[in-house]
């Protein structure tokens, strides 16, 4: 008999009144029922707590506080649960089907001595149309230099955060950082399936060099490969993403 896992969904929010709930709700409609879902309100100022009460029979924690930033609401998370397996969504996000922890967690019962199992994610406008499906197969090389596994999408053992927890310093880049500290051992899996819809426009997405120098120190941080290398890479994507936006930029005005 196949054990089937218990998993935690956890999100993170402050002023999310305009999406929260429809993010509670795809948690609520999951046909895989082994699951809870812990919130972390970061003393909202909008309509989020009465969202939160309304919504309490759909939800197995949560509370409303000042915190730290998204990292801290994620630590707190953490200590409140009780999952085999551990999913992050954002406020805005949301679970892509009915379906989607009963598949993903049926590749968890399989591979369960793995870290971490992830799939794809579709990435949705404000009218919730998808416009890019992101996602790809773990590749162990370029993970060193860039993080190309959606969070959204990533199921985390319990056994990566026995003995360590997100480092609260960093602002956007945390999830990476705390994958590549056990990079080298880390065992990964990933699985064709579309996981959740992530709205365009998130923080990694607007603070894109922000990201982009968090990762170089972790990089050079935990030594994954030649600083050189890592600072000419930075650069690298750096330039890439800049030279991209001139052109998106520049087409745009003859849409206009």
């Amino acid at each position: 008999m196949i054990k089937t896992p218990r998993v935690t969904i956890i999100v993170a929010v402050f002023n999310g009144e305009q999406v929260l709930e429809r993010c509670i709700n795809s948690v609520d409609e999951q046909t895989y029922k082994n699951k809870e879902l812990i919130i972390i309100d970061g003393l909202s100022k909008d309509n989020t707590v009465n969202i939160l009460k309304e919504n309490s029979d759909k939800i197995d924690y949560w509370i409303s506080e000042k915190d730290n930033g998204i990292t801290n609401a994620w630590n707190k998370a953490l200590k409140k649960s009780t999952g085999d397996w551990i999913l992050f969504l954002g406020a805005d996000d949301l679970l892509y089907n009915e379906n989607s922890l009963e598949k993903m967690l049926e590749h968890c019962s399989r591979f369960s001595s793995y870290d971490l199992i992830y799939g794809k994610v579709a990435l949705i406008n404000e009218k919730l149309e998808t416009r890019k499906i992101i996602g790809e197969r773990w590749n162990h090389n370029k993970f060193k230099t860039s993080m190309h596994i959606p969070h959204q999408g990533a199921f985390h053992s319990r056994t990566l955060f026995a003995d360590q927890c997100y480092d609260e310093k960093l602002k956007f880049t945390a999830d990476y950082d705390l994958l590549l500290r056990k990079s080298k051992e880390l065992k990964v899996k990933f699985i064709e399936e579309v996981v959740s819809k992530m709205q365009i426009g998130g923080v990694s997405q607007v603070y894109v060099k922000e990201v982009y120098k968090e990762w170089l120190d972790s990089q050079v941080k935990y030594k994954v490969s030649n600083k050189l290398h890592l600072v000419t890479h930075f650069y690298y994507k750096l330039l890439k993403y800049k030279l991209r936006v001139s052109i998106n930029n520049y087409f745009g005005l003859f849409k206009l």
